[in-house]
Order: C-alpha cells, then structure tokens, then sequence
C-alpha cells in the first residue's frame, strides 16, 4: 500500500510541477517586493528626518541672526520659507507613520493592543 502511494505522489508532483514551480516562484517574487518596499521606505524616512534636522538648525541659525540685528522674526521672508518647508516634511513624515500603521500585521496590531490593554490598566492601579 505504501509503495503505490508513494507511486501516486510522486506521479502527482511530476504533473504538476510546473505548478508547484510557478507558486514557488510568486511567492518569492511577492517577498522580494515587500522586502524592497520596506527598504525604499525605510530610506525615504531616513532622508526625511535629516532634511528635517537641516532645516532645523537652518531655521535656528536664522532666528539668531535676525535677534543679533533686531530684525523682525515675523516678516522676514526666508524664514517663513524655511518654516513652509519643514511643515511639508512634518506631513510626510505624518504620511509614513499612518502608512506603516497600516502595514503592521494583524498578530502584531493584536499583541499591541492586548499589551496596552493590560499594562495600562496596571499603571492605572
């Protein structure tokens, strides 16, 4: 008995390998692309959060110079500018945070609020 179900499965596996092939393959396929999102994500934050720092200090630099010569930090054009600016890179870097929200997996969105749900409840004592 055993050896002709060994027959069948192996005669089963031999007809659809091509099958077996081509799933094996979408699924690779389907990992390598959540793999290379994940990574252009993780660098596009990366470079968010430096331009961020940038403007910054830029910002810093130039509410200094406007105090040293008394000028007026409310009209001056450049740094307005410079505020517009770092307010575009807030709402993106708020963009990624709601996207990544969205991906985090079920298991892991569960076990969070499990861990919240029990944790908090023991601060609160």
């Amino acid at each position: 008995m055993e050896g002709t179900k060994m027959k069948t499965d192996l005669r089963f596996n031999l007809r659809h390998a091509g099958d077996i092939f081509a799933d094996a393959v979408h699924k690779t396929a389907d990992t390598t692309l959540f793999i290379s999102r994940k990574i252009v994500r993780v660098y596009n934050l990366s470079s968010l959060r430096s331009r961020k720092k940038r403007i910054i200090n830029e910002i810093i630099e130039r509410v200094s110079a406007l105090t040293k010569i008394g000028g007026g930090v409310s009209r001056d054009f450049l740094l307005s500018g410079m505020v517009a600016r770092l307010n575009g890179i807030e709402r993106e870097l708020a963009g990624y945070k709601k996207q990544n929200n969205r991906l985090v997996s079920p298991v892991t969105s569960t076990v969070t609020k499990l861990g919240k749900a029990l944790f908090g409840a023991a601060k609160k004592r």
